[in-house]
């Protein structure tokens, strides 16, 4: 009797374990990100460093640089990513489709054939189609550089739409939905100073303490100036960005 009622522990336990198992959400890989500097990678348990070193990135994950930082992150559908110093970034993915939250600092991107990236910040919707590259900021306003493919701009505070052209520079004024086409001139260096002389407004150097694990990434620089592909730069000033810190967001800095 004794064993009996051993075996049948034994047994309600493995099956309690086999649908405890199959109730368990998979986990939704986006891709992978490799930090240098201070680069850091919020998961479900919490801050990460991942300077120096590459990992997964789940769906919703938030990345975050700090004033030596980058992250080259890779999405699963072959888009490359370049975030600048001082940046904070979220990626979701969703049956097959990519995007990247911009909450502050620049970007650059890389979207390969057959594949597409969509790109929010606090005044803006982006569409970026195939073989597609350019740059991004966001301070209080949102800056956007076509250096290779037509994209689609629609303001979050205004009506209307835009469309960038290649080498084309659109600034979307924060609250107003208003387009201003900038002169190709207007390159990453002149973003990088536009969002020095006006952060985001929600901008505050009290966001909070760093977790122990997560300014682990303090030493080392970053290794490239920006992301290369096919011999062509994308956002060669990316490790000239202005200097934010953000509240009111998920940021350890």
């Amino acid at each position: 009797m004794f064993r009996k009622a051993v075996v049948f522990t034994a047994l309600l336990f493995f099956v309690a374990g086999q649908m405890a198992y199959a109730a368990a959400p998979e986990l939704n890989i986006a891709g992978q990100v490799r930090g240098a500097g201070t680069a850091d990678m919020k998961t479900a348990a919490g801050w990460i460093s991942v300077s120096d070193k590459s990992y997964p990135v789940a769906n919703g994950a938030g990345l975050v640089t700090g004033s030596n930082g980058g992250m080259t992150i890779t999405l699963k559908n072959g888009v490359r990513l370049e975030l600048g110093k001082n940046s904070e970034v979220a990626v979701s993915s969703a049956k097959g489709n990519y995007s990247v939250v911009v909450q502050r600092g620049t970007l650059a991107y890389y979207v390969p054939r057959s594949a597409q990236l969509g790109v929010n910040t606090a005044n803006t919707r982006m569409t970026a189609g195939p073989l597609s590259r350019g740059f991004l900021g966001q301070g209080k306003d949102t800056f956007i550089k076509s250096i290779a493919g037509n994209l689609m701009v629609i303001s979050s505070s205004g009506p209307g739409s835009a469309v960038v052209k290649t080498g084309e520079t659109i600034r979307v004024a924060r609250g107003t939905g208003v387009y201003e086409f900038t002169p190709v001139s207007y390159d990453e260096t002149a973003i990088a100073s536009a969002i020095a002389s006006a952060p985001a407004p929600f901008a505050d150097a009290s966001a909070g303490s760093v977790a122990s694990d997560a300014g682990a990434g303090s030493g080392g620089t970053l290794s490239t100036t920006g992301l290369i592909v096919g011999g062509v730069l994308i956002g060669g000033a990316i490790a000239a960005v202005a200097t934010t810190t953000s509240s009111g967001s998920s940021s350890p800095y």
